[in-house]
């Protein structure tokens, strides 16, 4: 079994789309390593685009999303641990597109 593992995306959804266009079609399995959020200098509609690019992409066949730390904060325990890059703003914009 081919397994293409992607890590650390941090908002890069470009990046990730090359790579799925380029790599997907070979593989038997994509796994996504989690930290999906939390590009140090993001905006607001780059919270938006990562968080509506992983709705739409959760449940497609063949793909597996695990979580990491920079996406705990804001689905699991929000308000109670923090990794770096952590703001309110995010957390309500993540919220009410993956709720």
């Amino acid at each position: 079994m081919k397994v293409l593992v992607i890590p650390d995306i941090h908002q890069k959804i470009a990046l990730v789309n090359q790579i799925l266009e380029r790599q997907e079609k070979e593989v038997d399995l994509t796994v996504f390593l989690g930290d999906y959020f939390d590009d140090f200098e993001d905006n607001q509609y780059e919270v938006n685009a990562m968080a509506t690019w992983f709705k739409s992409n959760l449940y497609k066949e063949k793909r597996v999303f695990l979580m990491g730390n920079h996406d705990f904060h804001y689905r699991v325990l929000p308000y109670a641990l923090y990794c770096s890059g952590y703001a309110h703003w995010k957390h309500d914009i993540i919220q009410s597109i993956l709720s």
